[in-house]
């Protein structure tokens, strides 16, 4: 936390953040969502938005901190019964999109339909830096309301797992769509050259991706990336379809999801799994060096 006051102020508090933000991805005017009211929460808190303690002389409140936007949704901004919630977020927002989206619904009016949009959020047990995070994680800041939410799955020793994703993940009861490279560049750690890691982990991934319960859309990539939604890449990064022929998007594999969604259908939403073997062997991962950046939209937060 010292070296991230340094080098990333910005993920320690909301102090530095201004008070709008050009985005592009999910928030630009080409992404499903792109008509929507967005809620913008800037990831400030550095606890995975799963904290509700004080350790080390500083206050985790992430966890409180999303009930609280999202009771202010409902008391300020107008969310109410029969709307659509999409709660989503990419990275530390994934995983915590993962932690709060069988539970928010306690803090929103009823009737809220709620739909998860999970990006990168799968930590995996066998990455060991990820394990000792997490393990500390549970011990020191995380929200015991949340883990014990959790936790009756778990025996204490192994509380870890609800801020896991390889675990968590697959126990969630509310419909989404998780997004999740192979080669996710975070959990290798930015160092793609130890080929038996890297394919170990992507394995992994796959194995975990291809047994989550129907209420789960999945959209996996081989492409060495991590948590692009927010980018262009959002409109370009592809699952084929066979015979090398480019198929799936992110954008596209959401509209499928959301109109399932919308039409009620959350047990059949659509999978696309990259099933090449080797980073990068889907043809959707050589369309990084020819994008085309699609229309921003201005956040106000």
């Amino acid at each position: 936390c010292d070296s991230r006051m340094k080098w990333a102020k910005r993920l320690m508090s909301s102090k530095p953040w201004g008070s709008k933000e050009m985005k592009v991805g999910i928030f630009g005017s080409e992404s499903t969502l792109g008509t929507s009211n967005i809620a913008y929460y800037p990831y400030c808190s550095s606890d995975g938005h799963m904290g509700d303690n004080s350790a080390f002389g500083l206050q985790f409140r992430g966890y409180r901190i999303v009930r609280a936007i999202a009771k202010h949704l409902a008391s300020a901004q107008g969310l109410k019964s029969g709307d659509t919630l999409v709660l989503g977020g990419f990275s530390a927002g994934g995983s915590g999109a993962t932690a709060h989206l069988d539970t928010i619904h306690e803090v929103l009016p009823s009737g809220v339909k709620i739909l998860g949009f999970l990006d990168s959020p799968m930590w995996l047990s066998i990455t060991a830096w990820q394990f000792d995070q997490m393990k500390k994680a549970v011990n020191t800041w995380v929200s015991e309301d949340y883990l014990h939410a959790c936790g009756d799955k778990f025996s204490h020793a192994d509380r870890w797992k609800c801020v896991c994703g390889e675990f968590r993940v697959p126990m969630l009861k509310t419909p989404f769509l998780v997004v999740a490279s192979q080669y996710d560049s975070f959990g290798l750690g930015g160092d793609k050259r130890n080929e038996h890691e890297r394919e170990r982990k992507a394995k992994a991934t796959r194995t975990v991706l291809s047994s989550l319960p129907p209420n789960a859309a999945v959209f996996s990539t081989t492409c060495y990336n991590h948590a692009v939604s927010e980018n262009i890449h959002f409109n370009v990064e592809s699952v084929s379809a066979g015979n090398g022929k480019r198929s799936s998007t992110q954008n596209s594999i959401l509209n499928r999801t959301f109109q399932a969604f919308r039409a009620g259908n959350d047990r059949g939403f659509p999978r696309v799994i990259e099933r090449c073997s080797g980073m990068h062997c889907g043809p959707g991962c050589q369309d990084r060096k020819s994008t085309r950046l699609n229309s921003s939209h201005l956040c106000n937060l």
